[in-house]
């Protein structure tokens, strides 16, 4: 790996995307920038000097942490940006600067680490009262990260591990319970599945699958039960399928591939 320290911005940018096989819109919304700003950092028509900590980070670690805070006023409002050509400047709706920290109580927090050749692990948390919004709004970013990797499917399929966190009710036990078979699941496949069998309900989906895991896996810590836990986070982790796409599609009109969601 070439020297951070060594490149220029737009050298940075460029090798960041390229290593982690991303798109100009994921690099935006992984800075809570657009993605003709990252364009602009990678062309070299801005120094973006305030981004070569996040860029670093990514470039190394697949993550970032350092944001770069939006410009204020004198009076601490956010300061207008340009919009797209032949509209009017609009106050930013992203307002990351530093990472806030994490409360202890009804905690949402979702981060995803970009791995070589386009892969992605994402871990989601969320607390584990069913009335909670944030509970709502960490299930809507799992469902989100599924259709992000299914949408990358344009030229190699797929798949995901995926791996969940129970805590019971009472909050004296928690644990890990790895979902699906070793070779995880097709990630258009669990969206089919979300759709067809459990109303667009991801959570649903989840639990189902926890079910089976502890009906079909022979040592699974998954519980017997989900009516005294709950899944408080859940981590994806995408990877190209070795079967290439051309092989599961002629598969699909044979009828032939293993149709079965679990294993």
């Amino acid at each position: 790996m070439t020297d951070p320290t060594q490149m220029s911005i737009a050298e940075l940018t460029t090798a960041a995307k390229k290593a982690y096989g991303m798109s100009w819109s994921q690099m935006g919304q992984a800075f809570g920038r657009s993605d003709r700003w990252m364009r602009k950092l990678a062309n070299g028509e801005t120094s973006g000097e305030t981004f070569r900590a996040g860029l670093t980070e990514l470039y190394t670690t697949g993550q970032i942490s350092n944001y770069v805070p939006r410009r204020r006023t004198r009076q601490g409002t956010l300061m207008k940006v340009r919009g797209k050509t032949g509209t009017e400047a609009v106050t930013p709706r992203d307002t990351r600067g530093k990472v806030a920290p994490k409360t202890k109580r009804n905690t949402y927090g979702h981060q995803t680490t970009f791995l070589p050749g386009g892969a992605r692990d994402s871990v989601t948390t969320m607390p584990k009262s069913p009335r909670s919004k944030n509970r709502a709004k960490g299930w809507k970013s799992v469902h989100q990260e599924v259709r992000t990797v299914a949408k990358s499917q344009a030229h190699r399929d797929k798949r995901m591990k995926v791996r969940a966190v129970v805590e019971s009710k009472d909050g004296t036990s928690r644990f890990y319970v790895n979902l699906g078979s070793k070779s995880g699941y097709h990630a258009s496949d669990v969206l089919s599945d979300v759709r067809t069998d459990h109303g667009g309900d991801f959570e649903a989906w989840a639990n189902d699958q926890m079910q089976k895991a502890g009906a079909s896996k022979a040592g699974s810590s998954a519980p017997e039960a989900m009516g005294d836990y709950s899944i408080v986070s859940m981590q994806v982790t995408s990877f190209e399928a070795s079967r290439t796409k051309p092989e599961r599609i002629a598969q699909d009109a044979a009828g032939t591939r293993r149709r079965g969601r679990w294993g």
